[in-house]
């Protein structure tokens, strides 16, 4: 290659250089998302001091961090942030909803019943149970809260003590969350009917008072003839 066509590829090169140069320089640069003027993220706020979610106008990004400016579904309920009708805009820092029928994210039978507490349930520090109580308190004596229901327990009291033949008693209390009351019989003049309690749970027995030295059954005990 010959002087003249070295200085003429040079030339051209450089002009090529300046060229795209120019190009590079000329060319606009992207707008931030908080200065392009379009609401990017769907809240109706347009770039930054507008839009909660911009920290300045260099901002790329309108999205903030509370939960209805994230761009997260936190409520689980397929709808986010502003599109969720637990937001009430973007500065609000809870999607759930109460009064929507579903249970969720911060929402418990303590703060939303309405979502969170069926019929038939009972709500015990933010838990719901399927019941009617959470503790004794809920409860009318002689009740007792088990498993979450009043209940009447098993009880047995006798008014002469337990097994004593010589004395008329009678057993009552509950079984079965049903009341009872038992008193002791003579079936003849010498076989009792001896009721008494073992526990919480009431007993009866077929006494022969002839056994004994009282030797005959009067109004249910065993005397002497």
């Amino acid at each position: 290659m010959d002087k003249k066509a070295k200085i003429a590829l040079v030339s051209a090169l450089v002009v090529a250089a300046l060229i795209l140069a120019a190009i590079v320089v000329a060319a606009p640069r992207a707008k931030k998302a908080c200065s392009d003027g379009f609401d990017n993220d769907g809240d109706s706020y347009i770039d930054w001091p507008a839009d909660p979610g911009c920290a300045n106008k260099n901002d790329n990004s309108e999205l903030g961090t509370v939960e209805c400016d994230d761009g997260s579904d936190n409520d689980g309920d397929n709808d986010v942030d502003y599109n969720d009708a637990g937001c009430s805009g973007p500065t609000d820092d809870d999607e759930t909803n109460c009064g929507d029928d579903i249970c969720e994210g911060g929402e418990d039978c303590d703060n939303c019943a309405a979502d969170c507490l069926g019929v038939g349930q009972v709500c015990c520090s933010g838990v719901a149970y399927w019941g009617d109580c959470c503790d004794n308190n809920d409860c009318f004596s002689p009740e007792e809260c088990v498993d979450h229901y009043c209940l009447l327990p098993n009880s047995c009291s006798d008014t002469d003590g337990g097994y004593l033949i010589y004395v008329r008693g009678t057993v009552s209390g509950y079984l079965d969350e049903t009341q009872y009351e038992y008193t002791d019989y003579c079936v003849n003049d010498s076989i009792l009917i001896e009721h008494y309690c073992l526990g919480n749970d009431w007993y009866d027995d077929v006494f022969d008072c002839t056994w004994t030295n009282m030797t005959t059954c009067v109004n249910g005990a065993c005397v002497e003839a």
